[in-house]
């Protein structure tokens, strides 16, 4: 972690994110599709009996005991919607919601026991328990009804027998096609599983993050810190252990070979990035997970692995700053090695962060040479130590396509860490997240709330004992809800809220 010794007055100055602001949305070529109802609870299931559409951007978001509001954006006013889930809605005040600009409102049945989901009316995929993932022409075809919406005919509300849908996916690739942002209005009575928010799909529940392991996230930390040594495949049974990860030592090389030979391990694709720090060589490593949809677009999970301490060409074993989130990358490497994804994933490992952002930097510079579309990046820096907090910040900027993506990361955090406290900041500094969003890549960095009262913060005393295994699997449940709602699944399991 470079700088960060102001944190706590800036984050002060700017302590919380209004998660229900109106945020304008983004051209996209997919359009997301968006839950609007639970499937667990059967009595609050029992609730959801009608949806109230109202087309126009001004019209109210108006909460009662019996009714939620959830405004959907689009890029016009054509393709924002008020969506009113409702028990009753004949207690509505059509007329009202009329004169305060909602162009003839429609009445949609929702059965109890159904799902039911905001797409793309053109072209439709379900995940089916019985029959695996299907690209559908006709709706008709997963026994969805549509009703087209007022004022954009390609959008529609279909609804879906919980039992039969695991997922709803949108696989149409079309460059005029608008993303849609789901913003919260507070529910006065359904449950917070119903609140949406995001810019890539509301949130679900997937076995992927359960696959997150304390132990053996902890694990890559003790070899990360000296505490254990590991083997490399190119020399056979010969251990090794590293002091420092300084990013001038021979150790920061060594250890940039671990994170290579694990992820090559998981069957990922590795490249090393070159870069001089100080003047002397050191090396990103970059592992790639290719999508099957539409691999040209890339989210990037990454983390800094050198470290410093104030002697750092000797012993420098960072366990929080920043081996946890190094240790955070490569576990959930673990968890998405297997899956199947709409985007292609880079898991990057930045050196040079210390020194002043150099492998970030580099990164960015490169990916903006070669014209990748990067759609955000999700940046961890010491996510394990917890003293007074057992929280994440997540810190981006004012920026509408940050704000958008922080909603989402704090969304996440909600359902995958409900025991987390969560804040957010807008004022981004001293992380590698800085180089992405100077380059207009959406990016946000979380990072541990007692980050400016660590006591061995860039010390040979910042050892794995520091670190809060239970914190850092909740940061790293959450970022990893994030990942899979901006990748998109193809293969997993996935169920509603």
């Amino acid at each position: 972690m470079t700088g960060r010794s102001v944190r706590a007055t800036l984050a002060a100055a700017a302590a919380a994110l209004c998660l229900a602001c109106m945020l304008l949305a983004t051209p996209a070529r997919a359009v997301p599709a968006a839950l609007l109802s639970q499937q667990d609870d059967a009595s609050d299931s029992a609730l959801l009996q009608r949806v109230i559409l109202c087309s126009d951007m001004h019209a109210p978001l108006t909460n009662t005991p019996d009714t939620t509001a959830i405004r959907v954006y689009g890029s016009s006013p054509l393709s924002t919607l008020t969506v009113l889930v409702t028990r009753d809605p004949a207690a509505l005040d059509v007329d009202g919601l009329r004169s305060a600009g909602c162009q003839s409102p429609t009445s949609v049945p929702l059965p109890a026991g159904h799902a039911a989901f905001l797409v793309n009316f053109w072209r439709v995929a379900t995940v089916d328990k019985a029959i695996g993932l299907q690209a559908l022409s006709k709706l008709a075809e997963i026994g969805g009804r549509a009703t087209s919406l007022v004022g954009d005919a390609h959008l529609s509300l279909v609804t879906l027998p919980h039992e039969n849908v695991l997922a709803l996916e949108q696989l149409l690739v079309d460059a005029e096609k608008e993303r849609l942002i789901v913003a919260p209005a507070v529910s006065t009575r359904l449950s917070e599983k119903l609140e949406l928010v995001g810019a890539f799909a509301a949130p679900v529940t997937s076995d992927i993050v359960d696959r997150l392991d304390g132990e053996r996230y902890l694990g890559h930390l003790a070899k990360l810190t000296g505490v254990e040594p590991f083997t490399l495949p190119a020399t056979g049974s010969k251990e090794y252990t590293i002091k420092t990860r300084m990013s001038t030592t021979s150790d920061n090389a060594l250890a940039a070979d671990f994170l290579a030979a694990h992820c090559s391990a998981l069957g990922l694709q590795v490249e090393f990035q070159t870069l001089k720090v100080s003047g002397k060589e050191t090396r990103n490593v970059v592992c790639k997970h290719l999508g099957r949809v539409t691999p040209s677009k890339i989210v990037v999970v990454g983390a800094h692995f050198d470290s410093t301490s104030q002697s750092a060409a000797t012993l420098a074993p960072g366990a929080v700053d920043n081996g946890s989130g190094t240790a955070g990358v490569m576990a959930i490497a673990e968890v998405i090695a297997d899956v199947q994804f709409n985007h292609t994933i880079h898991l990057v490992f930045f050196t040079g962060e210390e020194q002043g952002l150099y492998g970030s930097q580099h990164y960015v510079d490169q990916a903006v040479k070669a014209k990748l579309d990067i759609t955000c990046a999700l940046i961890m820096d010491m996510i394990g130590y917890s003293d007074l907090y057992f929280g994440v910040m997540v810190e981006g900027t004012r920026d509408a396509p940050i704000q958008t993506l922080m909603t989402n990361v704090v969304a996440n955090m909600k359902v995958y860490a409900p025991a987390l406290d969560v804040s957010t900041s807008s004022n981004s500094f001293g992380s590698d997240h800085i180089p992405f969003q100077r380059a207009n890549i959406p990016a946000i960095l979380a990072i541990e709330q007692d980050d400016t009262d660590y006591p061995s913060y860039h010390r040979t005393t910042d050892t794995v004992s520091n670190v809060n295994e239970a914190q850092s699997i909740a940061i790293l449940r959450g970022l990893t809800g994030t990942l899979i709602s901006a990748a998109g699944v193809l293969n997993a399991t996935i169920s509603a809220i």
